[in-house]
């Protein structure tokens, strides 16, 4: 009788993010070309300059990204790397969003299901969450320990609705994504962000032991399409060092941001 593989499931919860704005030994005061490491070849063109650019962009947006040295496409990365330098270093919105994570107010969260535990696997499901800590008795929220027992709730917004709320199921799933040599590749027609949804997304990740034999998710890369509106109006999320208010279109800053976000 031949051995039935193993059908494993593991959640795991980000930790931390890095969109490469800012270099460890500057802090964002000088402009960080480490974006240009980070993501991937999105539209199978390398550009080097306005003539090898595969994008269109109005006349007023006339900033130069080009790509990283493998073609990689991080133009948030070079947004973020702009305006951490612009902001001498007070705005890095990656740090921001790490400690919305330690201090669990929110934080991505992913399932692996239908994993058969092995360094090759030609099919697995992987789910995308959302979700928030529980709070303790005096209401405050519960800090993640990362040790593996954290407990996270999901939040609906990346819930399919009027489904059973105990199966969690996901707006965003791949049913037909593989393991590789130890390497999870995920693909999304669409998926949820913070700052809205990134489309023909994929997830490629290096599935990792911890300590206890525990399986978690590490070198992670999400990269993805994601239209200038919603990067706009992501940036109400943070605060304009100059005003102190959330930047919005009246913002001293607003005008650089645009120009940059459109490049």
């Amino acid at each position: 009788m031949l051995d039935q593989p193993q059908s494993l499931s593991f959640d795991v919860a980000t930790r931390t993010v890095d969109f490469g704005e800012a270099d460890a030994s500057t802090l964002g005061l000088t402009p960080s070309t480490r974006y240009l490491d980070i993501g991937w070849d999105l539209d199978g063109v390398c550009s080097r300059d306005a003539a090898t650019s595969s994008c269109a962009k109005p006349s007023w947006a006339n900033a130069e990204i080009y790509d990283g040295p493998r073609g990689q496409d991080n133009a948030v990365g070079a947004l973020l790397a702009s305006v951490a330098a612009a902001t001498y270093g007070t705005l890095l919105v990656g740090a921001q969003v790490n400690l919305t994570a330690s201090s669990g107010q929110a934080t991505s969260l992913f399932r692996v299901s239908g994993y058969n535990g092995g360094a090759i696997d030609p099919e697995v499901t992987v789910a995308l969450y959302a979700g928030t800590a529980p709070e303790d008795e005096g209401g405050e929220k519960r800090a993640p320990r990362w040790d593996g027992e954290d407990v996270w709730r999901a939040f609906d917004t990346w819930l399919v609705p009027e489904t059973d709320p105990s199966t969690l199921t996901s707006k965003y799933a791949d049913t037909r994504a593989f393991v590789s040599g130890n390497v999870l590749v995920a693909r999304f027609e669409r998926l949820g962000i913070a700052a809205g949804e990134l489309l023909h997304a994929s997830l490629v990740a290096t599935i990792e032991r911890d300590d206890e034999g525990r399986f978690y998710l590490a070198k992670a890369t999400i990269a993805g399409r994601q239209s200038v509106d919603q990067v706009l109006s992501a940036l109400r999320l943070s605060r304009d060092p100059l005003s102190g208010e959330p930047i919005c279109v009246d913002s001293p800053n607003y005008p650089m941001f645009k120009r940059l976000a459109c490049a």
